[in-house]
């Protein structure tokens, strides 16, 4: 395939647990893209387009993950789009309703800027990986029924403490990067 670039699987491994290379989709290989992804079995996509009308397209009925990486204005297609079968969901910047996490209970990992309204995170008991910017709370509270939360990088938050991370046994890395209200690591 010409035109495609494909983010490997032994860096995806390591990463998050995703089980084949991830294709990059951009406005100049939306169709190629397709043919590679129903033809070699890939599960993941990232997408580099300002629209979404192709996520309707029955090649991506297999999809397991899904990251978008611009602002889009129509986020239509996205919710259209079968998000309960998302195991690895990145979240596109400004998403200016209020985003449903319950619409994905099988997320194993979720990458992206949080949406300022949100309803039913702490839904998403099967979340490993979380690498979020701009979260909004004062501590982690809702983090603390995520047993399975392995890792988590957080990035412009405005935690003042750690609260609600203390009981999550599973978790073995913390990374916080631009944090200018963190007061204590108490929690």
């Amino acid at each position: 395939y010409k035109n495609i670039r494909v983010y490997g699987l032994e860096e995806a491994k390591r990463e998050d647990d995703k089980t084949t290379p991830t294709i990059w989709i951009d406005k100049r290989n939306i169709e190629e893209s397709l043919n590679a992804i129903q033809e070699l079995g890939y599960k993941y996509v990232h997408i580099q387009t300002f629209q979404l009308d192709f996520l309707s397209d029955n090649r991506l009925k297999e999809i397991k993950g899904l990251s978008i990486q611009h602002y889009i204005d129509d986020l239509t297609p996205f919710y259209d789009f079968n998000l309960s079968q998302l195991t690895h969901l990145g979240l596109p910047d400004g998403i200016q309703a209020e985003f449903d996490f319950a619409i994905c209970p099988n997320l194993i990992s979720l990458k992206g800027r949080i949406p300022k309204l949100y309803k039913n995170f702490e839904q998403l008991t099967k979340l490993k990986y979380v690498r979020i910017f701009g979260y909004r709370k004062e501590n982690f509270r809702e983090f603390s029924r995520l047993n399975s939360l392995k890792k988590i990088e957080a990035f412009s938050i405005y935690c003042v403490d750690l609260s609600g991370l203390g009981n999550l046994k599973q978790l073995s890395e913390l990374a916080l990067d631009g944090c200018p209200r963190l007061e204590s690591l108490d929690g």
